[in-house]
């Protein structure tokens, strides 16, 4: 019996990275595969290593429920990585599964106004006070006035 000639595939399977074709001698060899091995996961990036299938996430990447995660999941729209979700004074965020959930600042962390203080519940205060005199060091601002035993920035 004659060897089949070089090239012929033998045992085809798609997107597996390889081909397992006949070297003209009687012997299989493995070679590279053309076709690109499909997860079916619109999250990732299909590509060959050599004849090892990669699948690699595609963050931010748009999908059916939204947008692709760091893992290469598809979740809501609502946010991939803790960058997607806004700041502000004594609050930060994280994003949980795909949606943005704010968590208080610990106490004693800084302003944006760089005078005052976060009271580990959300809120921004200023120094204590008991009249307005007490509040000399206004930052940016000129003006402060003492509200309820604290210092408060008047927006100009």
């Amino acid at each position: 019996m004659a060897p089949l000639p070089e090239g012929t595939e033998i045992e085809p399977a798609d997107g597996d990275c390889q081909r397992t074709v006949c070297d003209g001698h009687g012997a299989r060899v493995v070679v590279p595969a053309d076709e690109l091995p499909d997860d079916g996961n619109p999250c990732t990036a299909d590509d060959c290593d050599g004849t090892t299938p990669r699948h690699a996430p595609q963050p931010g990447s748009s999908c059916a429920g939204g947008v692709c995660d760091e893992a290469g999941r598809c979740v809501s729209a609502g946010c991939v990585n803790d960058l997607d979700c806004p700041e502000t004074d004594c609050q930060y965020s994280l994003c949980i599964a795909g949606g943005c959930v704010e968590e208080p600042a610990p106490p004693g962390s800084p302003c944006n106004d760089g005078l005052s203080e976060c009271d580990g519940a959300g809120e921004c205060r200023g120094a204590e006070c008991n009249e307005d005199s007490d509040c000399t060091d206004c930052g940016w601002s000129d003006t402060c006035i003492c509200l309820d035993g604290m210092c408060f920035i008047l927006e100009e």
